[in-house]
Formats: structure tokens, sequence, C-alpha cells
């Protein structure tokens, strides 16, 4: 009899004390039943039902393990692995807040790579152009018109994007479309490559805010440049007009980061 009730009082705290347990670096702690330590991840089963699919959680993420015998396995992380564990996103949305000083309103979406060195950056702005020459005569302005643009950007992180201050850099590619321009005041279609200097600043896992400076090159061609009256046929003649100039660009973003792995 007495067998029998100290075989059940066994089987009682079997659930109990026959767990692993994840300590995760942000303190969380998983019950689970470990099935394998991998080289960059843990496999492991929910300790409520053995049947359960296996889960997996990146070793980056975990801070020990103490298995049901009572050994501790701890996992020791370099500040690299610390800031990537803890920055871990994909994703990143963002709003150029500085171009509304020029009538522009900009927004951004950026994919970072896996390994974190390599942000590929698709912007799209709209503005108002406060003098536009709808008419490309030269000698007039008829008020307010659009511009707007696109384009890619490279962003070479070379410590990872992932941490709390990160410098970048890299080209910026635009094209668009405007009904004003500086150098002439005249509806035009543009293209630019600059090369841009910027600092990231993860304020926290999630919030964001940048700042860039660059300079390069803006192509621009007028379809209607100048509108003069030729005597030796009679009537008025339109010209075309390509232009290559310098060009700058500055920015100030504040974003949103998200879509981290697991």
């Amino acid at each position: 009899m007495r067998i029998i009730l100290t075989t059940l009082f066994l089987a009682f705290l079997s659930p109990v004390f026959g767990q692993d347990l994840i300590v995760r670096t942000n303190g969380d702690t998983i019950k689970s039943y470990i099935s394998e330590v991998g080289k960059d991840e843990i496999r492991y089963r929910k300790v409520d039902d053995r049947k359960e699919p296996v889960y997996t959680i990146k070793k980056t993420l975990v801070d020990k393990v103490v298995y049901e015998n009572g050994e501790v396995d701890d996992f020791e992380l370099t500040k690299k692995d610390k800031e990537a564990a803890t920055y871990d996103f994909k994703h990143r949305v963002s709003w150029v807040y500085t171009d509304v000083f020029i009538a522009r309103f900009s927004v951004a979406y950026e994919y970072i790579t896996p390994k974190g060195y390599i942000g590929i950056r698709v912007p799209l702005s709209v503005g108002v152009s406060p003098f536009s020459n709808v008419n490309g005569t030269g000698t007039s302005t008829n008020g307010p018109g659009l511009t707007y643009l696109s384009g890619v950007d490279f962003h070479i992180y070379p410590t990872t994007a992932r941490g709390e201050v990160k410098y970048f850099f890299g080209p910026q590619i635009r094209v668009g479309h405007s009904s004003s321009d500086l150098w002439e005041g005249l509806r035009n279609t543009f293209g630019t490559v600059t090369f841009v200097n910027g600092l990231s600043v993860n304020i926290i896992p999630q919030l964001n805010m940048s700042a860039y400076l660059g300079i390069g090159v803006k192509y621009s061609h007028y379809p209607k440049y100048e509108n003069y009256y030729d005597p030796n046929t009679g009537s008025y003649v339109t010209n075309s007009y390509n232009a290559i100039y310098p060009h700058a660009t500055f920015g100030m973003t504040v974003g949103y980061n998200f879509g981290g792995g697991k």
C-alpha cells in the first residue's frame, strides 16, 4: 500500500518538476520540454501538452535554460547580439517632416535585410509648386501646380541598422514631375542621383528618428522652354530644353519599426 501511494505521489509531482525553463533576455520564462538546442535556435514543446507542435525561439532572445535535472545552460551574448535581439525589426515606415517647409508631404517605406546591413527604401512625395508656369512661355505664372516624385534609396549600415545610434550612407535616386523649377520656373520632368550620409537613432525598439544630408546632380527636361516669334516662318516656335546642374538634399524623419523575427 505504501509503495502504491509513493508511486501516485511521484506521478502527481512529475508535471511540476519534470520540465525545462527557458529564461528570456527580457526576464520572461517559458515552461517547456526542450527537444533540441541548435546553433541559432531552441526547439521546444509547451508544458501543457507534449503532443503540441514544436516551437522555436532564437538563442539571441534567451538568457539561459534550466533543465529538469537542475543543469543550467547560460547563453552569453555579445553587445552586437543583444542589440540585434532588442532592436529586431525588418520594416520601417517614416514621415519626412522637414519636407513640409517646401510645401511637400513625403512618406517612405524601408525594408531592412535579415542581417541588418542594407536598407532598401522607397519614398513617395506630393507637393505644391507655389509659382508654376504651366504654359511654359517663360513670361507669366499661373498659380500653384503639383509636384510629385518617387524613387529608391540604398542605405548601407556598416554596423547593422539594429541598435540605438547607427550611421548609414548610400545613393538616393529620384524621378518626378514638377510645374515649377528653382532655375527656370517652368514645368519639367526630372531625375536626381545623390549620395547621402545620415544618422539613425532608435529611441525605443519601435520609434526611429533619422537625419541625412546628400549632394549630387539633377537632370531636368523642359518640354516647353521658350515660345518666340520666328520671322523666317511667320509663326511662333516652342523649343524644349535640357539641363544638368548640382543638387543637394536634406531631410529629417520620424518612423515606426516593426516586423521583427521571433
